[in-house]
């Protein structure tokens, strides 16, 4: 049996290395590619809005511009967590302007800055009319007429799809807006036309209270802005924002913070 050299080893071994470390720098694009991508969900699932997450091997590049500290730290803290991160590197902007306040009647400040730019028709809104009601011409209702139209409120409720916002946003999406629709034919039944209601807006607990009280009225004004736009009477309904309080499912889960991004109309009282 012929006897193989004494460097074919060593050359076979150098050539299988160099065929290894090709095959992995080829895939290099595609393992960064989902660890952005892994990244950027996991942001979302937390109401984390960057401008990207750019990967070199795998460590990780946040860029962006965010209102505060704490969302920086939550951002670097979900990324650290995602399967195969490495090491995170910070190179976010903190603007406090995002912040921005908005005034209403009664003296609430609410967080305006971070809803630039998601609802243009949220300027259209008569914001004083709309916190701070007086429901000239409204329908006072009576108690029996209450406990029917609560009962259509919740009966409907029950048909809405699981995801009412997604995170971060307050756009009414084909799929509520066919809900809401069945609000408005309710509202323009003889019984509850003119009734007066209250729009609560509600988020989940994934941000800062400041901004997820914003978030809340930009949601409440969404649905209050299509029921006007679909012919309810705005001087019969008012806005609340309740932010993240009165969670109806648990801020732990992803079901549970889907559920929470919701809202709920309530009776009023013509005063």
């Amino acid at each position: 049996m012929r006897t193989l050299p004494r460097w074919f080893w060593p050359l076979a071994l150098i050539c299988f290395l160099l065929l290894f470390f090709l095959c992995i720098s080829r895939n290099i694009p595609r393992i960064q590619s989902l660890l952005s991508l892994r990244s950027m969900t996991a942001l979302k699932d937390q109401g984390i809005s960057l401008e990207n997450v750019i990967f070199k091997g795998r460590d990780a590049n946040l860029y962006g511009t965010v209102a505060s500290q704490d969302i920086v730290n939550q951002a670097v803290n979900t990324v650290s967590d995602v399967t195969g991160v490495r090491r995170v590197n910070n190179f976010l902007k903190i603007d406090p302007a995002l912040l921005g306040s908005l005034g209403v009647a009664g003296g609430a400040a609410l967080s305006a800055g971070p809803l630039a730019g998601l609802l243009p028709a949220l300027s259209t809104v008569n914001m004083a009319g709309a916190v701070a009601p007086t429901f000239a011409g409204c329908k006072a209702l009576n108690d029996q007429e209450k406990v029917n139209l609560q009962a259509e409120f919740d009966r409907l409720a029950a048909e809405l799809p699981e995801e009412r916002f997604a995170v971060g946003t307050i756009v009414v999406s084909p799929e509520l807006a066919a809900h809401l629709d069945k609000i408005v034919a309710l509202l323009k039944q003889d019984a509850f036309v003119k009734a007066p209601i209250r729009v609560v807006g509600y988020t989940d607990s994934a941000l800062q209270s400041e901004f997820n009280q914003c978030l809340s009225l930009g949601r409440a004004a969404s649905v209050y802005q299509y029921l006007v736009d679909q012919g309810v009477d705005p001087n019969c309904l008012s806005l609340e924002a309740a932010g993240e309080r009165d969670a109806m499912a648990s801020n732990e889960t992803k079901e549970g913070r889907m559920l929470n991004r919701r809202f709920e109309f309530k009776l009023e009282e013509v005063k």
